[in-house]
C-alpha cells in the first residue's frame, strides 16, 4: 500500500533553483549519522534520482515504519546493494554511521525517496 508520509512528501516537494530537478530538503534529527550528520544538519534529496543508481557509500532518504514506531524519513548509508530473488528488484542495505547494525528492513522502489546530499552553511 501507498505510504501515509507519500502525501507530506508530494507537498513539499521543490524545484533546484540550480538545475531544476526535483528536490526535497529536512533537516536531521537524532544521532545515527553522527559524526557524518549531527542533529539539525540539513539535506537535500534527488527525488529525480533512481534507486537503480544508488551507490555503496551513499547517503540515501527514505521512509520507513520501523521498530514499531510512526513511519518517519530516515537518511543512511548505503552498505550493500542487493537483488531479491523473489522480487528480482533492487534492495538497497542501509544503516546510521552511529549504529551498530544494519537497519532491519530495507529500502525498496517503494519506499525509497532519493539520493541525498548535505546542505553546506
Amino acid at each position: 500500500g501507498s505510504l501515509k508520509r507519500q502525501g507530506d512528501l508530494a507537498a513539499r516537494i521543490r524545484p533546484d533553483p540550480v538545475d531544476g530537478r526535483k528536490i526535497f530538503r529536512l533537516t536531521v534529527r537524532g544521532n545515527s549519522m553522527r559524526p557524518e550528520l549531527k542533529d539539525g544538519d540539513r539535506v537535500v534529496v534527488d527525488v529525480d534520482s533512481d534507486i537503480g543508481r544508488a551507490k555503496v557509500g551513499q547517503w540515501v532518504t527514505y521512509i520507513m515504519n520501523q521498530d514499531g514506531r510512526q513511519e518517519a524519513y530516515y537518511t543512511h548509508k548505503i552498505v550493500a546493494i542487493v537483488g531479491n530473488p523473489w522480487t528480482g528488484r533492487t534492495e538497497l542495505v542501509t544503516r546510521g554511521v552511529n549504529n551498530p547494525r544494519n537497519d532491519l528492513a530495507r529500502v525498496t522502489k517503494e519506499n525509497f525517496i532519493g539520493i541525498s546530499r548535505k546542505v553546506e552553511p
